[in-house]
């Protein structure tokens, strides 16, 4: 499934899922191109990076860290990155700041942020792993799949990937058809 949806562009499962699913726009690539796999949460208290770490602790080969984490420090920088690199993890979704974008760059670790902030924060208690989280007005449970390119993520339940991959594909391969005409100098409109 991870291949799968690897192939496929945010926008076509986006219009997959009947135009749902994507987490707000503000939430942007900082590094990194592409990911998917199956979400590990964390809602983090504020200031607090335990439950980022709680949840990085249970990640593995192909999972995407998945943070609801609000205020103005960041929940996640070069450290934690080195880490999810180490693990396999495929990217990592912040409702919230991170930092460290250049040592995230280096890398090579996708990673989705509302922006960057120097200040990080503590390993105070507080906050949660493996629970479901809302990320850019989506909801999030432990398992779903998210899937990011340049123009955004998508959240997709785990019981709806495998419907919404078969949508996304052949929307994808008639898109081609019609690019392949488009450049062969045929309208887009000739068939109106």
């Amino acid at each position: 499934m991870r291949d799968r949806l690897l192939s496929l562009a945010s926008s076509a499962l986006a219009d997959a899922l009947g135009r749902r699913g994507a987490v707000d726009s503000s939430i942007r690539l900082l590094s990194g191109e592409r990911l998917a796999g199956r979400a590990v949460t964390a809602r983090c208290a504020p200031r607090s990076v335990t439950a980022m770490f709680d949840a990085l602790w249970s990640a593995g080969e192909g999972d995407v860290l998945c943070l609801e984490a609000g205020g103005e420090w960041a929940y996640f920088g070069e450290v934690a990155g080195a880490e999810a690199v180490r693990r396999g993890v495929a990217g990592i979704v912040v409702d919230g700041l991170a930092r460290d974008r250049a040592g995230l760059r280096e890398l090579g670790l996708t990673v989705y942020a509302r922006g960057t902030i120097p200040v990080g924060g503590s390993l105070n208690e507080g906050g949660e792993a493996g629970v479901p989280i809302e990320v850019g007005g989506q909801s999030v449970h432990p398992g779903d799949w998210l899937v990011g390119d340049p123009d955004g993520v998508v959240v997709i339940a785990a019981g709806e990937a495998d419907a919404a991959a078969a949508a996304a594909e052949a929307a994808t391969a008639a898109e081609a058809v019609t690019l392949r005409r488009i450049a062969q100098g045929e309208s887009l409109f000739q068939h109106r």
